[in-house]
């Protein structure tokens, strides 16, 4: 993938809207942390660190997250997001998990919301909304570290750094 990428200034980037992988940036601000995803509220200050540091550099963003279906005990149809409880030996799906997953993706929505910043619950995958936002002409590209972006159709891909220079 490296061969296609090409690394521009931020700067560049200026008057520019970008999709967010919301869900990506949940699930980075939760790993290196084990007990992470059953306390605090870190991932709140990781969102809004991010779209300040976004913002400050003159970048839209438009924050999309995955569609969070009902829970159903069993497999087949339960939510692809939520991962097998390793307290049930990893054979059942964690209600508990599913119901914080939605609780975090709701807290992250009401800051957004606060910050003024555009949120859209996709109907799928968030990659897929994403790469659906810049076909139809509404961002100019999305930033997560998913390539499945690309499969979806989706053209600009960023990966930004969120520490001022």
């Amino acid at each position: 993938m490296q061969k296609y990428a090409e690394q521009v200034p931020t700067s560049t980037l200026r008057n520019k809207t970008l999709a967010i992988d919301g869900h990506i940036w949940l699930y980075e601000s939760s790993r290196g942390c084990a007990n992470h995803f059953m306390s605090g509220a870190s991932y709140l200050v990781t969102f809004f660190n991010r779209i300040q540091r976004l913002l400050e550099v003159g970048i839209r963003p438009v924050v999309v997250f995955d569609k969070i279906t009902e829970f159903h005990s069993c497999p087949s149809v339960a939510n692809s997001h939520v991962k097998k409880s390793k307290r049930s030996g990893g054979h059942g799906w964690n209600l508990d998990a599913h119901n914080e997953l939605k609780k975090r993706v709701y807290n992250a929505e009401q800051l957004l919301n606060n910050m003024g910043v555009a949120v859209v619950m996709g109907g799928s995958d968030g990659e897929a909304q994403c790469a659906q936002l810049e076909q139809a002409g509404l961002v100019d590209g999305c930033i997560t570290s998913d390539f499945d972006y690309f499969l979806y159709g989706g053209r600009n891909l960023y990966k930004v750094s969120y520490f001022a220079s």
